[in-house]
C-alpha cells in the first residue's frame, strides 16, 4: 500500500494499492489505483480508471447504435476488468460524442463471448459557440462470437440515460438522438430520458 506510487520490480503476489500508478513485472493478484501497469497478469485484475497490461487486452472496436450511429472504441486492460476510450459521430445532427467506460468480459471453449459494458459519452456540436452540459449514459451487456484469434463480432440491447441541461438560446434540452423514449423528467433546468435501443460490434 503507498500514498503516490507502488513499484514491485519483481512477481507480486497479493494487492497493490496506490492513489496515483502501480507497477509489477508479473501480477498474481490485484492492482488498485488511478493507473495500474503490468507486464503479465499471471491470475488476478487490475482495477483502476487507466489499466495497461503489456501482454493483456489492446483492441479496437467499431459499433453502430441506436443512439450514436458510428463509434470507434479503444478498449485495454483484461477480460474481466478492461477500459474504455471512445470518439464518435451522429451524421444527423453533427454531433461528435467523447467516452469513457469499463467493462467485462468471458470467453467460453465454443467461441461464444458474454461481457457487458458502463459507458459515459460527453455530446457536443462543434458548431455552437457555447456547450450545454449533455451525458448520454449506456448499459450493454452483450453476446458476441470469436472468429479465428482476432474478430469478435456482438451484439446486444443499449439501456440509455441521457442528461441535457437546458440551452438558454434555443430553449431546447440536449439533441434529439433518443427513440422511443421509456421514461422523461424534467429537474432543475435540465432533462432526464431512457431509452432501450440496440449496439451492433465488431472489435480486432
Amino acid at each position: 500500500i503507498s500514498g503516490v506510487f507502488n513499484v514491485g520490480l519483481k512477481k507480486v503476489n497479493g494487492v497493490q494499492i496506490a492513489g496515483l500508478l502501480n507497477y509489477a513485472t508479473q501480477l498474481n493478484g490485484v492492482q488498485i489505483g488511478l493507473i495500474n501497469v503490468c507486464d503479465s497478469l499471471n491470475s488476478g485484475v487490475s482495477i483502476g480508471l487507466l489499466n495497461i497490461i503489456r501482454t493483456g487486452l489492446f483492441d479496437l472496436q467499431l459499433h453502430q447504435s441506436s443512439t450514436i450511429p458510428v463509434n470507434l472504441v479503444f478498449k485495454t486492460g483484461s477480460n474481466k476488468f478492461y477500459n474504455m476510450l471512445s470518439a464518435g459521430y451522429h451524421f444527423d445532427e453533427e454531433l461528435y460524442a467523447l467516452g469513457y467506460g469499463i467493462g467485462s468480459r468471458h470467453f467460453f471453449s465454443s467461441g461464444l463471448v458474454l461481457g457487458a459494458e458502463v459507458q459515459s459519452n460527453f455530446l457536443y456540436k462543434k458548431s455552437y459557440e457555447t456547450q450545454v452540459f449533455n451525458l448520454l449514459n449506456q448499459f450493454v451487456p452483450y453476446l458476441g462470437y470469436q472468429w479465428g484469434k482476432e474478430i469478435i463480432i456482438s451484439a446486444g440491447p443499449e439501456v440509455n440515460l441521457y442528461y441535457s441541461r437546458i440551452d438558454t438560446e434555443t430553449g431546447n434540452y440536449g439533441f434529439p438522438i433518443m427513440n422511443n423514449v421509456l421514461y422523461e423528467e424534467l429537474v432543475d433546468n435540465a432533462q432526464i430520458q431512457g431509452s432501450i435501443g440496440y449496439r451492433v460490434a465488431v472489435s480486432f
